[in-house]
């Protein structure tokens, strides 16, 4: 009798260990997030030096926000919704303060009254966007973008481009001020893992009171 109550007492254990296993397994499984995708690169253009930069995470913010039936009516999107499509605004946040002072040369420290430590460059680069799952499709409506620059960095000029690539459509800008949003002309096109519709924006920063300038790339691809 004590062995067939130990053996039981076995069973029980076991099966509590094997639900608490999967349990966890999903709950990791449901709150794993795909990292974004993007790239960025600086040129020296004294040199010509193009340089890949790996970014840290916490200077990385991305957004993706479901555009509701109503806004998507007053912005034009109206069509796309009553065809049961999804509408998306989606963009990248990123600093590259500190990437920047390395390529210049510039001491970062964190004390105070350091000369880089509140300068700054915030790049963003961004689509407004039409996804059908059904048929994985996606086409772009708007493209938007902007740079930030404080302290003694300063943005002397700023370059836009898109890409749809299932469409084939795409744009190169010149935006004039320090953000941005262009209504765009594009049509349907296939998505997939190597049609990734994408925002690219470039700014070329320099140094006050220093010579020279750097080119900052920035590009980033939807997560459709």
């Amino acid at each position: 009798m004590k062995k067939v109550i130990m053996l039981l007492l076995s069973l029980v254990l076991i099966t509590t260990f094997t639900i608490n296993i999967h349990a966890e397994e999903a709950t990791n499984s449901k709150n794993t997030i795909s990292p974004p995708k993007y790239s960025v690169q600086i040129t020296n253009t004294e040199t010509g030096e193009q340089k890949q930069i790996f970014v840290n995470k916490n200077d990385v913010k991305v957004t993706k926000n479901e555009v509701t039936p109503i806004e998507g009516m007053i912005q034009g999107y109206s069509a796309s919704i009553y065809n049961n499509d999804k509408v998306y605004t989606e963009y990248l946040e990123i600093e590259l303060g500190k990437e920047l002072a390395e390529s210049f040369g510039l001491k970062v420290t964190n004390e105070s009254g350091s000369a880089t430590k509140d300068s700054d460059v915030r790049v963003t680069a961004g689509l407004t966007y039409s996804t059908n799952a059904s048929n994985n499709t996606v086409k772009i409506h708007n493209a938007f973008g902007s740079t930030v620059n404080k302290g003694y960095y300063y943005v002397q000029k700023r370059a836009f481009y898109w890409r749809n690539p299932g469409s084939g459509n795409f744009s190169h800008l010149l935006p004039s001020s320090a953000s941005w949003n262009y209504s765009v002309s594009d049509s349907w096109g296939t998505y997939s893992s190597s049609l990734q519709p994408y925002a690219i924006t470039e700014a070329t920063v320099r140094v006050s009171g220093m010579d020279g300038e750097r080119v900052i790339s920035v590009t980033y691809y939807l997560s459709a």
